[in-house]
């Protein structure tokens, strides 16, 4: 399946390295040029013990693919998909600003071809990172 996974921050860089630890391919979209420059030497920009290891792993056979916001891993598509959110950004904000926007980005593709779930970030934050973790994230 391929992913798109926007932010390169704690959640998005575990997701991203889990996604293609399970055979995914990942399109991690970040905005940040200094994140984005981090990603594309291999290397993550947040740490867990392990984590930066299996990231270059992945980028180096291509499962992971670093790119420039969310406009290119939306062109990169290539069938219908679902864009799944996992944030700690309450529901209604996100209903209010980010459903608006990639409908208007989207268009008439917005409903048959493109999905939106949300799946919520817990506030506790242990380590879930484990390259031999079931798929949980």
């Amino acid at each position: 399946m391929r992913v798109a996974v926007f932010g390169a921050g704690y959640v998005g860089c575990v997701t991203a390295t889990c996604l293609a630890g399970w055979g995914h391919d990942v399109w991690l979209s970040e905005i940040s040029p200094e994140k984005l420059a981090i990603l594309r030497a291999g290397k993550s920009p947040v740490f867990e013990p392990g984590l930066e290891d299996e990231f270059g792993a992945h980028l180096r056979t291509g499962r992971i693919r670093p790119l420039a916001g969310v406009a290119d891993a939306l062109a990169a598509r290539l069938q219908p998909y679902a864009i799944v959110l996992r944030s700690t950004v309450p529901a209604p904000q996100l209903r209010q600003e980010l459903l608006p926007l990639i409908e208007t980005r989207m268009g008439s593709h917005f409903g048959p071809d493109v999905q939106f779930a949300l799946n919520p970030r817990g506030s506790r934050r242990p380590s879930t990172w484990s390259p031999s973790a079931q798929p949980v994230c």
